[in-house]
């Protein structure tokens, strides 16, 4: 899968950008997440944007999906700090 990025840049799609992007969120508000925890976001995250059927994404969608997961399990501070964080 590609990631269409703000500036038009094509990427490819690489997990650790999210896990680098998640852990410095929970780090931000002092609630930081296991890395099981961390694997199981970025797994949901996987799964629904592959499940989108896309050849690319852009860095929007995965910003939101991420919020979406992070609320989802439970973390709803660390998905404010994401979302003020980009």
């Amino acid at each position: 899968m590609k990631v269409l990025k703000k500036d038009g840049r094509i990427e490819e799609f690489y997990k650790d950008k999210i896990i680098t992007s998640i852990e410095n969120a929970s780090d931000d508000v002092k609630e930081p997440l296991t890395l099981s925890d961390v694997e199981n976001v970025v797994h949901e995250v996987e799964k629904i944007l592959y499940n989108l059927n896309k050849k690319e994404v852009t860095t929007h969608e995965i910003r939101e999906v991420i919020i979406l997961v992070l609320k989802n399990f439970g973390f709803h501070d660390v998905a404010e700090a994401y979302k003020n964080f980009m």
